[in-house]
């Protein structure tokens, strides 16, 4: 009798073991979950959406949400984003989205579908070469974009640089080339040159081919955004028909540029994303 009771406690103190690291282990899955945070940054598409940035909370990485014009169409999480504010680190087609970040000082580059998330390509911007604690990015160059095409500035440590030209659509390294010293600006032109500013010299390639060429004339830089719309000291000017101003509050990021296309402006604050619809001015908050 008593070997049979012994036998029974030793079965309730394992099921009881059992059920106490099944519960510990669901507990740690469910506080373990990667979550979302603080807004960071977003740039606009031309089909009204956005690529938007988040924190994730307890941790360095951070999430790209993709927003089509009216709702979030998937969310990844990746490691931290290589941009910051002024230095858009983020490229977008109606086809692909990449998105610029650090891994082990290295910048990287990652491209997804941009209708369903599904990871495409990366590649290791700086391959071969050491860890750098600025991951081989400067405040202002980072990824610049026009159409179907991006170019991605790599800024080394000795002051040298590299720029990659990409044909996102075909997800492929187009070309690429090296500079002695960090350019001041890159820029894709209006007449199918990428050209960067170093000092008082600029240089030029054709897109299509990487080849050098002289700098056109007047050669201004593609115009991403379409719309009749700007960017103000205090928000967003908006010149169809009417001139309207939408000041955005001063808990938001300061507006840039690549925050409007589509007709909308994205005011961006670290506890929401709102949008501006147009020249009516109605701004409206999105879900988190």
């Amino acid at each position: 009798m008593a070997a049979r009771y012994s036998g029974r406690l030793v079965v309730v103190v394992v099921l009881a073991i059992g059920l106490g690291v099944g519960s510990l282990g669901s507990w740690w899955l469910v506080r373990s979950r990667p979550v979302p945070g603080d807004f960071v940054d977003a740039v606009a598409t031309p089909d009204g959406g956005a690529v938007v940035i988040r924190r994730e909370r307890g941790s360095k990485n951070d999430f790209v949400d993709v927003y089509g014009p009216d709702q979030l169409r998937w969310r990844a999480l990746i490691p931290r984003y290589a941009g910051a504010i002024g230095t858009p680190a983020i490229a977008a087609t109606s086809k692909v989205v990449t998105v610029r970040v650090v891994r082990d000082g290295h910048p990287n580059v990652f491209a997804f579908d941009i209708e369903h998330g599904s990871k495409l390509a990366s590649f290791d911007l700086a391959e071969g070469e050491p860890a750098d604690a600025a991951a081989y990015t400067k405040p202002g160059l980072a990824t610049v974009m026009a159409g179907a095409w991006s170019v991605e500035v790599l800024a080394r440590p000795d002051g040298s640089a590299r720029l990659y030209t990409m044909a996102l659509d075909e997800h492929r390294l187009a070309w690429k080339a090296d500079l002695a010293k960090t350019p001041s600006a890159v820029w894709i032109g209006l007449g199918g040159q990428v050209r960067a500013q170093v000092e008082q010299t600029v240089y030029a390639w054709n897109l299509l081919t990487g080849e050098g060429e002289q700098p056109k004339l007047f050669d201004a830089p593609r115009q991403t955004v379409g719309d009749p719309a700007r960017v103000v000291a205090d928000g967003f000017e908006f010149t169809s028909g009417t001139r309207t101003v939408v000041p955005v509050p001063p808990t938001a990021v300061r507006p840039q540029p690549y925050h409007l296309a589509g007709g909308r402006g994205w005011i961006i604050e670290p506890d929401k994303l709102s949008i501006v619809d147009g020249p009516l001015g109605v701004t409206r908050t999105i879900p988190r």
